[in-house]
């Protein structure tokens, strides 16, 4: 007969992880000391801690390039926006502004680059890929149409953001095949 033992009653064991009393492993009949599924149980929990925190990491990334966006949109559309209710533009249109905008979705393609994080973007790829092909087609405007120097660094970083993602996702297609 098994005899029942609480959580904290592991003094009983010998130095072999069988117990103390009769020697026979566990009571389930697989023969695995209770030691050794501790050890497995340890480590799954590990796994889905790691899994969990590689999750939150791709969330606040993903949080952070959706508000950047979302304010170069306000950004875009404030210039012309004073001049249509004010008569006259208040707010300039974005240069060097621009540039750091274009700057976030390359760096969260950087900073996810490992397959996993990668894997976890899946979902938002098209919006990170239009992104760019926003910040690419009016950082080409304002470069080649308004003369401004500062947007062709915004153009360069379009250019290889999309080159990267376009790198990145052949690369998975690769190792899924």
């Amino acid at each position: 007969m098994a005899k029942k033992r609480s959580a904290g009653a592991d003094d009983s064991r010998g130095s072999d992880g069988a117990d103390g009393a009769d020697g026979a492993g566990r009571a389930d009949g697989t023969g695995r000391a209770d030691g050794a599924n501790r050890t497995d149980r340890t480590e799954r929990a590990r796994g889905a801690d790691r899994a969990r925190g590689a999750e939150r990491r791709v969330a606040l990334r993903l949080g952070v390039f959706r508000w950047v966006f979302l304010l170069s949109m306000l950004r875009m559309f404030a210039a012309p926006a004073t001049e249509d209710f004010f008569d006259e533009q208040l707010v300039p249109w974005p240069t060097w502004d621009w540039v750091l905008c274009a700057l976030v979705p390359v760096l969260l393609i950087y900073v996810s680059r490992r397959p996993d994080d990668w894997r976890n973007l899946r979902e938002d790829h098209s919006l990170i890929k239009w992104a760019l092909v926003l910040y690419l087609f009016y950082a080409l405007l304002g470069a080649i149409g308004m003369g401004h120097a500062v947007l062709w660094i915004a153009v360069a970083t379009s250019l290889a953001g999309l080159a990267w993602m376009w790198h990145l996702n052949h690369k998975e297609q690769a190792r899924a095949a």
